[in-house]
């Protein structure tokens, strides 16, 4: 073992990731090379061990590896038959056992402290396994419920549907002896008839023209991104008034209030792999190359180059921050979606509880639980009555707004289409003026996420800077 990652970042061998997580943050912010221009060489050299560093830590199953090698290292390397101070050789006897029991008993406690660190993730997991059958088994009552309901309404409809009936054969008893009375009381007549006029046309649809009508107004739309190689689907969303937040989740989510969304178009799925290199191509500035590692740490970390891995062309992009989402909203034309937008969207027009095909949750709708292991294709599952898809898990969505946990009980929370924070002002991808510290709102949750962060109103935020390998994101462009 050449390198310990531990001293690197300065932590402890038995420090949690959180941990870990926040020592590589400060360290990279103090020993960024824009900071330190008299020792440039050497900053940049600090941040490739400390990104090299956190990789390997970040990581559990490679934290693991590290480890075990780490502990042969110090049972096998120099310092295992390293002679005392004073240069004399090791004594035999006592001082040899004594070392040897030494070395059995630090094997046997990092032994140990592999055992409960995988114990606690173990623990973690059924923890996240108990959620998921929990909320399955809420959904299940609830569907039982509904369709409990559905059955006593057929029962009712069905009797008073056979009263109607039998009404309408006493009507059609009367009715049919009173023509009898009448034609023996008036002898039939020769009837006369006049010439037939055409039906005056009509400007009005069926009933079967205007629902045809309606569906066709909700059809997708294809808009082509710059260099015409490839097009994005989008999806009409009406305007319309619906209530934000809700009285269950948690206080970010709180007060519940009427807003008023202006008609738009959203875009069918996140931006996908495939999307995003085309990004790239025409952007040699946000390449994975160009990108600076000290600001956009991880940035496309699963990229090879600036070619998303293979197999995940048609999943979401993810491991990009918010500024790299509105880089490319910009390239495209389009913007991110605000967040009483994203909201309003996911509802699916239902004032439904989760983003799928009919507001109930399960892992055949939505890419949630950890159950897929990873991101999946942005198809896979059902979309939203909108025809949205993975509203509901699969990655994490950037909105536009700026994190306020309280702004929900501000006044500009109820003007019509609310924003967050100061107008977006970039200038032909010119984001100096952007603070990458400010937290940015996300939504949806991802496949990692337990269904109390996939529903319609959770809220979560995340650092603009900042790329995870959980979010992803899609574009909104104003109604025609």
């Amino acid at each position: 073992m050449k390198t310990d990652y531990y001293r690197v970042l300065q932590v402890h061998p038995e420090a949690d990731q959180q941990t870990i997580q926040a020592a590589y943050r400060s360290l990279s912010r103090r020993t960024h090379p824009d900071k330190n221009q008299d020792r440039r060489e050497w900053a940049e050299q600090r941040s490739q061990a400390l990104n090299e560093a956190y990789s390997v830590l970040g990581d559990v199953q490679q934290r693991l590896a590290f480890d075990r090698e780490r502990e042969e290292a110090l049972q096998t390397g120099p310092s295992a038959t390293r002679r005392p101070m004073g240069g004399r050789p090791p004594a035999t006897g006592a001082r040899v056992s004594e070392a040897g029991e030494y070395s059995a008993s630090v094997a046997n406690l990092r032994r140990l402290e592999e055992e409960l660190f995988r114990a606690k993730q173990e623990n973690h997991t059924l923890r996240m396994q108990c959620e998921e059958l929990a909320a399955q088994v809420a959904s299940r009552e609830k569907e039982l419920g509904a369709t409990r309901a559905r059955l006593t309404d057929s029962d009712a409809q069905r009797q008073r549907i056979e009263q109607a009936l039998g009404v309408s054969e006493k009507q059609r008893d009367i009715l049919r002896g009173k023509l009898d009375e009448d034609a023996r009381a008036d002898p039939p007549q020769a009837e006369t008839r006049s010439p037939e006029r055409p039906a005056a046309p009509t400007s009005r649809p069926t009933r079967p023209q205007a629902r045809a009508t309606s569906t066709a107004s909700r059809a997708s739309s294809a808009v082509e991104l710059p260099g015409g190689q490839l097009t994005m689907p989008f999806v009409s969303i009406p305007g319309g008034s619906f209530r934000m937040g809700s009285d269950h989740g948690d206080a970010p989510e709180r007060p519940v209030h009427e807003v008023h969304v202006d008609a738009f178009r959203m875009s069918a799925t996140l931006v996908t792999g495939k999307q995003f290199t085309a990004f790239l191509r025409a952007q040699p500035r946000w390449s994975k190359r160009a990108v600076s590692p000290g600001r956009h740490a991880d940035y496309l970390r699963e990229f090879q180059g600036d070619t998303p891995p293979r197999g995940r062309e048609s999943a979401p992009v993810t491991h990009i921050g918010w500024l790299a989402a509105a880089a490319f909203c910009e390239w495209a034309g389009c913007a991110l979606p605000t967040e009483a937008q994203w909201e309003y969207a996911a509802q699916g027009g239902a004032a439904h509880g989760y983003g799928t095909r009919n507001g109930t949750l399960h892992s055949r709708l939505a890419n949630y639980g950890g159950t897929a292991g990873s991101v999946t294709d942005v198809r896979k599952h059902p979309a939203n009555p909108f025809g949205l898809y993975d509203m509901a898990g699969n990655a994490w969505e950037w909105c536009a707004d700026e994190y306020d946990a309280e702004f929900y009980a501000s006044d500009a929370a109820t003007e019509p289409n609310p924003f967050r924070g100061a107008p977006l002002n970039f200038r032909d991808g010119d984001w100096s003026e952007a603070d990458p510290s400010i937290r940015r709102v996300i939504r949806g949750g991802s496949w990692q996420s337990l269904s109390a962060d996939v529903r319609v109103s959770a809220r979560a935020s995340q650092t603009a800077s900042l790329p995870s390998g959980f979010c992803g994101f899609r574009c909104v462009l104003a109604q025609d």
